[in-house]
């Protein structure tokens, strides 16, 4: 299975976990865990991150099903940072 296969999966089992960083960002940033989900289960990777310090991750964008872009660093348990995106360039 893909890194983002792998994620996908976790995240449709509920075994994932934000980093405090994630949840201090998210909130600041007023983006729901429910897009997150909707991002990471309809997303593609557009930067692999094979030899990242703690563990393979990968940058992945899509769309919540509102149809806002949005984009996140996710290492394979978790995410560090999600952001939605001044331009859909996707």
């Amino acid at each position: 299975m893909s890194l983002l296969g792998d994620i996908q999966a976790k995240f449709a089992r509920d075994e994932f976990e934000f980093s405090r960083h994630a949840v201090d960002q998210t909130i600041r940033r007023g983006i729901a865990v429910r897009e997150i989900r909707e991002t990471v289960a309809a997303g593609t990777v557009i930067e692999d991150y094979p030899n990242d310090k703690y563990g393979p991750s990968c940058l992945i964008f899509g769309r919540t099903l509102g149809g806002r872009p949005l984009q996140g660093l996710t290492p394979n348990l978790g995410i560090y940072a999600a952001r939605f995106c001044q331009k859909a360039s996707h």
